[in-house]
């Protein structure tokens, strides 16, 4: 059965939707698979594709693109009975519980396999809500709703202002000769990356791998796709369209370009925004 028919039929009736896929023993999204290669033991094309997930989607893969998921030797597969996945703590969102379920998979196959997840849900979700919100005592002399409004719009309004700046000068134009450095400016000390979590130096290296290929590129904010959301006074979502422009060193190969649509999880530091989340999108 198609992926993409199943993610667009829940994308018309739920807000959210959640698939977790423990079946990547071969390639289940290739069109050209054979017929005579439908074995749990094939691997002709081994392990998941990638494809483009629907607005407010959350799929979760026991592994890998082009890796091959274990079966295990109970009665279900590491992915399954990892001890995060049946008991999410209360208050623990999707992504945390992923990291946790991932750090289990991985230790339990001494890092064979490594699950991995795409999405492009529009707001937090928990299996298990946490404790509901404290009340607090009312203040003596609340301030005026009028006064409330103006500085939430004004709170928002300096985020965006400094938020739209660190990804004009920063994010979408890294110093690429001194990756490290870049790293440091750009991302916190550990960061989920496309569903993977990196710590700095690792960090360095699959950034560095990434440019290391183009003889030239360009990235650029698309005019007035930018949204911030700020979540309290120490963190922010924003959301925003980038088009790129990449040119290879092989000459061989192919140009690429295109737009995507991005979302980073920030938090502010006395230095400015870090990034601890990147998610990307095709448009």
């Amino acid at each position: 059965m198609p992926i993409d028919e199943v993610l667009d039929i829940m994308e018309q009736q739920a807000k959210v939707s959640l698939v977790f896929l423990d079946a990547c023993r071969n390639n289940p999204f290739a069109r050209s698979l054979s017929r005579t290669a439908t074995t749990r033991s094939a691997t002709a094309l081994a392990g998941p594709a990638q494809f483009d997930s629907t607005r407010g989607s959350f799929i979760a893969f026991a592994t890998a693109p082009g890796a091959v998921a274990m079966d295990g030797s109970g009665r279900n597969s590491p992915f399954a009975q990892a001890p995060a996945a049946p008991h999410p703590e209360p208050g623990q969102s999707m992504n945390d519980m992923m990291i946790a379920v991932r750090r289990d998979v991985v230790s339990q196959t001494r890092e064979a396999q490594r699950p991995w997840e795409q999405g492009s849900l529009l707001e937090r979700f928990e299996f298990v809500p946490g404790a509901g919100p404290v009340t607090a005592p009312e203040p003596a002399a609340a301030p005026a709703l009028s006064t409330q409004v103006a500085t939430l719009e004004r709170s928002v309004g300096d985020d965006k202002s400094a938020i739209e700046k660190f990804l004009r000068d920063d994010y979408l134009s890294p110093d690429v000769k001194d990756m490290r450095a870049a790293v440091k400016r750009l991302y916190g000390p550990s960061a989920t990356v496309f569903g993977t979590p990196y710590d700095a130096e690792t960090l360095v290296r699959v950034k560095s791998d990434w440019f290391v290929q183009w003889a030239s590129w360009s990235l650029g904010l698309e005019p007035g796709s930018l949204e911030v959301t700020p979540h309290g006074e120490s963190s922010a979502q924003a959301v925003f369209a980038m088009s790129y422009d990449y040119t290879p060193k092989d000459k061989s190969a192919a140009r690429v370009a295109g737009k995507a649509r991005l979302t980073l999880e920030l938090v502010k530091t006395e230095k400015g925004s870090r990034i601890v989340s990147e998610m990307s999108r095709a448009m």
